[in-house]
């Protein structure tokens, strides 16, 4: 009889330390997702991605030169991906009349490097161009991003105050030396370091950095009407289906103001 109480003891014993170790596990702090710790996010919203508390245009607490574009983060994860959608359109955006405004700003979010030097370059040439003068739509844009058509992010990697990768999926007209632009949407890599705030790293233009390639999941989807229409269309679900084929969707987070 005796021998049986101590093998009841024994088992009980056995299963009070499972069930501790189980309770000291689950309050322990999970490892990082490799995107980054994200706050806030919601439900799915009608094309199926969670919907984050961040909105494009929003986040910050100051305003770079051109007088809109928000800086002055606080350098976590979240504002890294904030970051990425306002500053993306200082990058990719070219209008010959609103470019040095537009320069002033971007050399306010950018590290020093070759490939930054380069893009001022072909944007500088292009400003003095006279063919690009007399090209564009609405005032003179031949490139003009509308991140909140796409308004979609995934962070690839991100530790707070020091680098961020964050993908963002946009909208975009290009005229393309014309005066009738075309929609696209496409995916943006946009690589950032922490100097006192988000910045452009050197990896200006990511997509021609051969090492960015090896640490995305995949590019992200990117569709170009067959229509030719010249406005952006609204995504639908049958949209996204088509955009995502071949691509994952693990990841991707719907920022709060995007347009749907």
């Amino acid at each position: 009889m005796r021998g049986r109480w101590k093998l009841l003891i024994a088992v009980a014993v056995v299963i009070v330390a499972a069930v501790a170790s189980a309770l000291i596990m689950s309050l322990r702090p999970g490892s990082p997702a490799p995107g980054g710790p994200q706050s806030g996010l919601g439900p799915s919203g009608k094309l199926g991605f969670p919907i984050s508390q961040l909105a494009v245009g929003q986040g910050g607490t100051k305003t770079a030169a051109d007088g809109k574009t928000p800086i002055g983060y606080d350098g976590s994860c979240d504002s890294a991906a904030q970051a990425a959608a306002n500053y993306l359109p200082l990058r990719a955006d070219f209008n010959a009349k609103t470019w040095e405004t537009q320069k002033k700003a971007l050399l306010q979010v950018s590290l020093p490097g070759p490939q930054k030097d380069l893009v001022m370059q072909v944007n500088d040439g292009n400003a003095a161009n006279k063919a690009y003068q007399a090209a564009g739509f609405d005032g003179g844009w031949l490139q003009h991003f509308d991140v909140k058509a796409g308004g979609l992010y995934r962070i690839v990697s991100c530790e707070a105050k020091k680098s961020a990768l964050v993908q963002v999926f946009t909208g975009s007209l290009w005229a393309q030396m014309t005066t009738a632009p075309r929609p696209a949407f496409a995916t943006q890599e946009i690589e950032l370091a922490w100097d006192g705030d988000w910045k452009y790293s050197n990896a200006f233009q990511p997509s021609d950095d051969p090492t960015i390639g090896r640490r995305l999941k995949d590019t992200g989807p990117s569709l170009q009407p067959e229509d030719f229409t010249q406005t952006l269309q609204v995504l639908t679900a049958k949209d996204v289906d088509l955009l995502f084929q071949g691509k994952s969707r693990e990841g991707w987070v719907e920022y709060a103001n995007a347009t749907r």
